[in-house]
């Protein structure tokens, strides 16, 4: 009898085992389904944030996917510690939403009063050839979420005018973290487009006061010639001010991390490199300045061989005949170091002499 009851329990446990197990696998499926569709749930990436909102594109909440970060009250990103012992971590999986949590599934909400936030975005990143060479690659696509870690993105400044009368197209590199994402996604139209403008901005007034082979070489190598390493600390500054910008009403200065919800972290100069009119500028100023070379080169070779010949033949107009007989000896000497040999039929320099005594004698 006591075998039978506990074969009974044995049964009605397996039942209640295999039902769970059966709805617990029926729920994860659906909202897995549901998930790839984002309705009433969304998969979520390692550090990532998306936000949700209403039917009529307000914002709602934020759900951010990044293991021991959190959001607090005003959408900003901030460290959170996990004191939970392993196995209770453990035991919490037999709620099918926390491993769905794991999983990357997020619960988004009733659809279609809220849905997940998208937008265009639009930038250029860093990426590497077959060969192993950085190469930009413009990016432009439709997204749902937003990276909260750091990235690097390329920023253009073409036509940057510099020192010289010359103008420059310069990359500039910044690695960029979102620490508040919900103001970069909703106080304003783009935060990219921000973020390049104003860095734009600076960088193309900070550039202005050097010239090409400062921005390229780095001057003499000091710090302050290291074009690179001024002009990140100026980029830097744009995280808690901003140039051109009044305080707020609360007296506190406006920065890109107060306003946009974004930090540069660091920065650098890919590139730089003439733009196509100054690089035909400079190309013409270099062929004029080796022509005024040359032809100085030409006007002293001139000068000193008319100074040679004026004080060689000086020399022999004192002397009279004598002088130039012995000219003659010294260009038969001459002569006769080339292989060629030369026979005089009779003085050839007697009447020049003659003239050149008279001359010297007037």
């Amino acid at each position: 009898m006591d075998g039978e009851v506990a074969m009974e329990i044995l049964l009605i446990l397996g039942v209640m085992v295999g039902f769970y197990m059966s709805n617990y696998i029926l729920i994860i499926a659906v909202c897995w389904l549901l998930a790839s569709t984002d309705t009433f749930f969304t998969f979520m990436k390692e550090a990532t944030y998306k936000a949700v909102v209403t039917g009529d594109g307000a914002y709602w909440k934020g759900i951010l996917s990044w293991m021991g970060k959190n959001l607090d009250e005003n959408g900003s990103v901030t460290n959170i510690r996990d004191e939970t012992w392993v196995l209770i971590r453990a035991l919490k999986c037999l709620n099918p939403f926390y491993l769905l949590k794991i999983l990357g599934v997020r619960w988004v909400g009733v659809y279609p009063l809220l849905r997940v936030y998208s937008y265009n975005f639009k930038w250029v990143e860093l990426d590497q050839d077959s060969s192993g060479n950085t190469i930009l690659r413009p990016r432009e696509e439709a997204t749902d979420f937003v990276f909260v870690n750091d990235f690097t993105y390329a920023i253009p400044i073409l036509n940057a005018e510099i020192n010289g009368n010359l103008s420059v197209n310069t990359w500039v590199v910044e690695t960029i973290r979102v620490v508040n994402p919900r103001l970069a996604l909703f106080n304003g139209e783009d935060w990219m487009q921000r973020l390049t403008s104003i860095s734009s901005s600076v960088t193309r007034s900070f550039i202005g006061g050097y010239n090409y082979e400062d921005i390229v070489h780095g001057g003499t190598g000091t710090e302050e010639k290291d074009v690179a390493k001024l002009l990140n600390k100026e980029l830097l500054g744009l995280n808690t001010k901003i140039p051109g910008t009044v305080p707020d009403e609360n007296g506190e200065e406006i920065g890109l991390m107060n306003r946009y919800g974004i930090c540069i972290v660091a920065s650098d100069i890919l590139s730089v490199e003439l733009s196509e009119a100054s690089a035909k500028l400079r190309e013409a100023t270099t062929k004029r300045y080796v022509a005024e070379q040359e032809a100085a080169t030409v006007l002293i070779a001139a000068d000193a061989e008319a100074k040679r010949v004026e004080k060689t033949y000086d020399a022999v107009i004192h002397r009279g005949k004598e002088g130039m007989q012995i000219r003659m000896a010294e260009a038969l000497e001459k002569s006769g170091e080339k292989g060629n040999s030369i026979v005089w039929a009779n003085d050839p320099f007697a009447a020049v002499a003659g003239i050149l005594g008279r001359k010297s004698g007037s």
